[in-house]
């Protein structure tokens, strides 16, 4: 019922644009750091990056799991969404946070990889 009501108010025009602006400031920042976005997002809210200007050796899963846990922020491996797990040289973000998290998330990468 409460997503029925949600639903009722939910302008998908307004979400987009939201949407659009996070991620505009995510590609922004994220460019003075050694992770690279080979392409934008056309769609959803996360971010695929490259990160093999950071390490050479690491896995994806290692990878996230060290800029999660060293880093502290987060990041999820994309061989996870693959059937094989086949290793990667991607990651993904979620730019479905406030504007403040995203800045900080990002400056503080800017100064810590």
């Amino acid at each position: 019922y409460a997503i029925a009501k949600y639903l009722d108010v939910f302008d998908p025009a307004e979400n987009q644009k939201i949407m659009q602006g996070k991620r505009d400031i995510f590609n922004e920042l994220i460019q003075p750091t050694p992770l690279v976005v080979e392409e934008i997002s056309q769609g959803g809210f996360f971010q695929i990056v490259n990160f093999r200007n950071v390490t050479k050796t690491m896995t994806d899963v290692e990878f996230s799991k060290w800029l999660t846990v060293e880093k502290k922020v987060s990041c999820l491996p994309l061989s996870a969404f693959y059937n094989s797990k086949t290793d990667s040289d991607y990651i993904r973000f979620s730019f479905a946070k406030k504007d403040d998290v995203i800045i900080q998330a990002l400056e503080h990468l800017k100064r810590n990889l």
